[in-house]
């Protein structure tokens, strides 16, 4: 299924690590001092996730959010963090709102699963 465009979603992955440059929590499990990387790796998975080009699984191999994530302790505090900067970047960009919608059910649902610590 094809969601939203592929600069509108790069554009949100971009948007959200804006935030999480000054959110001391969340910037602390990123050990490289430009996060400009790790947007660029989000926004692949994004595109390709939702129909779009395989770029991130060309670049890093198999998407799986859980074996990506497993090594890092994640908080329902974190978990809360992360989904406040996703709704924020969600907020600054032109995606449209049944599209928003869709985003932010599956954000929360992954969001949720990734939990791995009280």
């Amino acid at each position: 299924m094809r969601l939203a465009s592929e600069s509108l979603l790069m554009e949100l992955a971009d948007r959200f690590y804006v935030g999480v440059t000054g959110d001391d929590a969340l910037r602390a499990m990123y050990p490289d001092a430009d996060l400009t990387a790790a947007a660029q790796h989000l926004g692949w998975f994004l595109v390709e996730f939702w129909g779009g080009p395989i770029t991130y699984s060309k670049a890093r191999g198999y998407p799986s959010l859980r074996i990506r994530h497993l090594p890092f302790p994640i908080t329902v505090e974190l978990r809360d963090r992360w989904l406040a900067h996703m709704r924020t970047a969600m907020a600054e960009v032109a995606i449209d709102e049944p599209d928003k919608a869709k985003l932010w059910r599956w954000f929360t649902a992954e969001a949720e699963a990734l939990v791995n610590l009280p």
